[in-house]
């Protein structure tokens, strides 16, 4: 969450990317940072990493299609700003990666 809230920020505060574009950006990037973070810290997983690579980033893709199309949601319905809107949807969303990693990945 931290690294997707970073980038968002950073790419649509300094650079003035679109917010839809940087949150796209932000959400790429936190897919890459965080399959090596789960397979050498977290679960310390000694499995075969090809396997574990495609079912991540397919799975990865996933939640972070459901993250982005909830943040798009929220943006045309509720409008809250987009940090809040960002910390709200990552927070559930973590729980949910969290069990599905550990159960089936890793």
């Amino acid at each position: 969450m931290g690294l997707t809230i970073l980038i968002t920020a950073l790419l649509h505060e300094k650079f003035i990317v679109p917010v839809r574009i940087s949150y796209a950006i932000g959400l790429l990037s936190a897919i890459l940072a965080n399959f090596y973070f789960c397979r050498k810290i977290i679960f310390e997983s000694n499995k075969k990493m090809l396997g574990q690579l495609i079912v991540f980033i397919t799975s990865s893709f996933f939640f972070r299609g459901i993250e982005y199309g909830s943040f798009l949601l929220q943006e045309r319905t509720v409008g809250l700003p987009y940090m809040v809107a960002i910390i709200l949807i990552h927070t559930i969303s973590f729980w949910a990666k969290f069990l599905f990693y550990r159960t089936v990945v890793f």
